[in-house]
């Protein structure tokens, strides 16, 4: 693809590329003065863009109620359980990924699971 920067100089910067069901991507570029027209002109720069996968569950408390408000994290991607201890992580690295929830009241669980592109795994979680 193409894109535009305006309002930069020269020397060193950090390009970040995102998409939707991809994990971000970042390259260091060392960008060289611009040309007479006042652009910068880069050629065959090359972002890789890895495939990423979506994990959704539910948090219950040890009698089967939901747990709100719970930090949640896995990949690096941290979130947080809603009213109905459901909770959504994406972007997330393919392959297993360790999932741990800890409430409020510092009470933890941790699960494995298996993050697959194009497919959203489910996890539910209980804590002990």
């Amino acid at each position: 693809g193409r894109f535009r920067v305006a309002g930069l100089g020269p020397g060193p910067a950090t390009l970040r590329a995102e998409a939707a069901g991809y994990l971000p991507a970042t390259a260091p570029l060392d960008l060289p003065p611009a040309d007479r027209s006042g652009e910068t002109v880069l050629r065959d720069l090359r972002v890789t863009l890895a495939e990423a996968g979506v994990l959704q569950g539910t948090l219950r408390d040890r009698w089967g109620q939901p747990v709100a408000g719970a930090a949640i994290v896995a990949g690096g991607v941290n979130g947080r359980s809603d009213a109905a201890g459901r909770f959504s992580l994406a972007p997330l690295p393919l392959g297993r990924q360790e999932v741990l929830a800890r409430a409020g009241d510092g009470a933890e669980v941790a699960a494995g699971v298996v993050i697959e592109h194009g497919r959203a795994a489910s996890v539910e979680l209980r804590l002990p």
